[in-house]
């Protein structure tokens, strides 16, 4: 008997409800799938992270220990050595440049105004002192190892004043820069000022830079002044090269005004040499 019941399909027919919350459940779904991809994606994004994340800590790594590689082969690693086998099978190493390095480390040092334990004045007291290290000054000095060295009343002293010796405190800071860099600039200005502070303060390196240095300047114009000058600092060589100039050239050294400022007694000396070029 055929049942007069409607059938499910007609009894809810098109119901647009059913239908538009059934087509928005399905556009949902597909947008949440959207939105979040599936596990094994992520966790292969999350791979792919982590392995990005490990080579850039690998490559700052290897950065900043090429870094300190480069700084200890520059500053620390032996340069220019020298090595000597010994009998016995050990070596000896010398660092060439250590000297060197160490003035370096040194005048860095003082400039810092660290660890200076001396303040140089000259006669000059209105000037600015110019502070150093004792042990610097007695290394690169006669006059000053005697002071610093050989119980005088300098060796406790903070504050040492050089009245003595002409010293002008332009030369003595250029001394003291010497004792440091091994460097002194001279020119026809400031050479008899130099060579005199260095005699006194027994700076022979610099006493043997200002000799040459006037001896590479003689001509006929100055080398009768510049033996009276070596004469009077006992610079012996210096006086000794001045004269065999004047001989060799005495006719043009005759020929300028400083002749005139000769004694007697140099004039005789000088015309009465066999070897006098007066031709």
């Amino acid at each position: 008997m055929a049942s007069n019941r409607p059938s499910s399909a007609s009894r809810w027919g098109s119901c647009p409800f059913r239908s538009s919350a059934s087509s928005s459940f399905s556009s949902s779904s597909s947008t949440r799938q959207s939105q979040h991809p599936p596990r094994q994606q992520q966790q292969s994004q999350h791979a792919q992270h982590q392995q990005l994340q490990h080579a850039q800590q690998q490559q700052q790594q290897q950065q900043q220990q090429t870094a300190v590689a480069r700084n200890y082969a520059g500053h620390f690693m032996p340069r220019q050595q020298l090595q000597e086998k010994l009998p016995d099978g050990s070596a000896r190493f010398k660092l060439c440049k250590y000297a060197s390095e160490m003035l370096e480390s040194l005048h860095a040092i003082r400039q810092e105004d660290c660890l200076c334990d001396v303040t140089l004045h000259t006669a000059d007291t209105a000037a600015d002192g110019i502070k150093a290290h004792k042990v610097v000054l007695a290394g690169s000095s006669e006059y000053f190892r005697g002071m610093f060295t050989r119980g005088m009343r300098e060796v406790t002293m903070s504050e040492v004043c050089i009245r003595e010796g002409n010293i002008t405190r332009e030369a003595l800071c250029q001394l003291v820069d010497f004792a440091y860099t091994g460097e002194i600039h001279i020119t026809q200005d400031n050479v008899q000022r130099l060579l005199v502070a260095a005699l006194f303060l027994q700076m022979r390196h610099v006493i043997e830079a200002c000799t040459v240095y006037l001896e590479q300047q003689l001509d006929q114009s100055n080398c009768l002044g510049i033996m009276e000058f070596a004469r009077a600092h006992d610079c012996m060589e210096l006086e000794a090269k001045a004269r065999r100039f004047v001989h060799q050239h005495f006719c043009d050294v005759s020929k300028n005004e400083e002749i005139l400022d000769l004694s007697a007694e140099d004039m005789a000396e000088i015309v009465q040499r066999e070897d006098l070029n007066i031709k």
